[in-house]
């Protein structure tokens, strides 16, 4: 008896419900901020991650890659309507890397990050 004669007699659907489940239908879960940033994050690694940049290969340095962040961050904030008239990049206005009083940095901001980095490791071949 094989595994799917095993599921069947167990009840089981013999076809997994995440096998009918389309890219295109998760990609649409994502929320609206992911749609306004992600395209930014895909421009922004185009723009900068190539081999002729010394500041991003063999390895990212973490300034440059933080730069980039706080320049998504503040896109992001103009389009949405964000006051920048005392803005400054987050390394800058928190020395100790851009947290807040609190010890956080801005959500957005981190999620920007976070989009950065799996871009960087996408480019690279290095997806876990």
């Amino acid at each position: 008896m094989n595994n799917i004669d095993y599921y069947q007699m167990m009840g089981y659907p013999t076809c997994s419900p995440i096998a009918e489940c389309t890219t295109e239908s998760l990609e649409s879960m994502y929320p609206e901020i992911y749609h306004r940033v992600y395209p930014k994050v895909m421009h922004m690694c185009m723009m900068m991650d190539h081999p002729n940049n010394p500041e991003m290969y063999p390895c990212p340095r973490r300034e440059t890659v933080e730069r980039m962040a706080d320049d998504i961050y503040m896109q992001t904030m103009m389009e949405m309507g964000g006051e920048w008239e005392d803005w400054q990049p987050m390394s800058q206005q928190f020395p100790e890397f851009g947290r807040d009083r609190f010890g956080r940095r801005p959500f957005l901001r981190d999620l920007i990050f976070i989009l950065l980095i799996r871009q960087l490791l996408r480019r690279r071949g290095r997806i876990f």
